[in-house]
């Protein structure tokens, strides 16, 4: 065999095993190549979706926000169970929450079979404002008491503005719920704060410590001049006031000024009913 055939043998069979490479390269390539793809096709799938999450970020936020302040103002919670002890410091602590100190006495009905709730009774005394503020916690704080029963009345033994409240309690409980001793408080709206029902609105004589020491007594004043406004008046320490329509004075409030008649009237309420008091200046001889 000449040498010319064997060389073109031999680069022949290198050629085949080249060939085999190029290709056995070829394949890995195009089937990783694939997987490639696939997985950018995938990522680029994923990023589509995160965009358009990302988009709608600020209103899911909002509706996220919304969702808690909800659940955190409408949550309500039944206890795993309860006890007269655990009642009465749950109202010990709703009365340190809203910083008011009521005297009461407290004891449980008789227990019933097959309920989920024991009943409580409480009886006290109270300003009216504060019994408000004390049963709106008992209903809307998160442990599930209920009221049953009130009953309120004039208490004539202390003070006109002091009730005699009586109530049944409610607390609900159930397998599985929170400790008493865990229930955290919830932020309440500010209560009713207006005038009490049982507290008398027209007097005989004016109650004491109704009027501040700060305001002009229009029946110990003197009207000294008016000016646009504004009326000047000398109070009974024989200090000058000054006041503009609708500034306070004691029991009422600066209503009008007559410039042509030289007169200031006022509004007042000193017992329970209003009243037009006038003052007018001091004519020159």
């Amino acid at each position: 065999m000449s040498n010319s055939l064997r060389n073109s043998i031999a680069l022949f069979v290198l050629l085949l095993i080249l060939l085999a490479i190029t290709l056995t390269v070829h394949r890995r390539l195009e089937k990783k190549s694939g997987e490639l793809v696939a997985e950018n096709n995938k990522t680029a799938a994923s990023i589509a979706v995160l965009l358009e999450q990302i988009s709608k970020i600020d209103s899911l936020k909002a509706e996220y926000e919304m969702q808690k302040l909800l659940q955190a103002q409408q949550s309500k919670l039944i206890v795993g169970a309860d006890s007269s002890s655990s009642t009465y410091q749950y109202l010990l602590r709703i009365l340190g929450w809203i910083k008011r100190r009521i005297p009461f006495d407290f004891a449980m009905s008789e227990a019933k079979k097959d309920t989920a709730y024991r009943e409580y009774v409480i009886n006290g005394r109270t300003d009216y404002i504060n019994l408000l503020r004390l049963t709106k916690q008992l209903e809307y704080q998160r442990a599930v008491i209920t009221i049953e029963d009130l009953s309120i009345g004039m208490d004539t033994i202390v003070n006109s503005d002091t009730v005699a409240f009586s109530m049944i309690l409610r607390t609900h409980f159930q397998e599985g719920g929170p400790e008493m001793e865990t229930i955290t408080k919830k932020i309440l709206t500010q209560s009713y704060s207006g005038y009490q029902l049982f507290k008398s609105r027209i007097y005989e004589t004016i109650p004491p410590g109704e009027i501040s020491p700060s305001l002009v007594e229009i029946g110990k004043a003197t009207l000294i001049g008016i000016a646009g406004e504004k009326a000047f008046l000398r109070d009974g320490q024989g200090i000058i006031r000054i006041l503009s329509l609708g500034d306070r004075v004691a029991y009422g409030y600066l209503f009008g000024i007559d410039m042509e008649a030289g007169k200031a009237i006022f509004k007042l309420n000193p017992y329970g009913l209003d009243e037009t008091h006038i003052l007018e200046t001091k004519k020159r001889p």
